[in-house]
């Protein structure tokens, strides 16, 4: 289960692809704004991608360095379970484990 420290630091809501929240939006203009995170457009897509700069990645580094071992694991498991999974993939797992965000769903897969 991917439920861990982050439980409840955002207020999901069902929409096109599962759980969302806004709040999240503003999080990530925020560690752009910062040069932690780079934005990029994708061609012919209303929406974009998002990657650790490298000042990002030194930053996690040094953010990992300061954290419990556990908490890191942690981090590392949900880095691997989001990862490793295709889009497809993904929804199918969040719909299984989180039923009641997917009723707003566009995903007919």
């Amino acid at each position: 289960s991917m439920r861990g420290p982050a439980k409840g630091l955002y207020a999901f809501r069902p929409y096109n692809w599962g759980p969302f929240s806004p709040a999240v939006y503003g999080d990530l203009d925020r560690l752009v704004d910062e040069g932690l995170v780079l934005r990029e457009d994708v061609a012919g897509r209303d929406w974009q991608r998002y990657s650790p700069s490298p000042a990002g990645v030194e930053a996690a580094r040094e953010f990992a360095e300061s954290q419990e071992p556990v908490s890191v694991q942690w981090m590392g498991s949900c880095r691997r379970f989001l990862t490793e999974r295709s889009f497809t993939q993904l929804l199918r797992d969040v719909y299984a484990a989180y039923p009641e965000y997917a009723t707003a769903s566009q995903f007919s897969g």
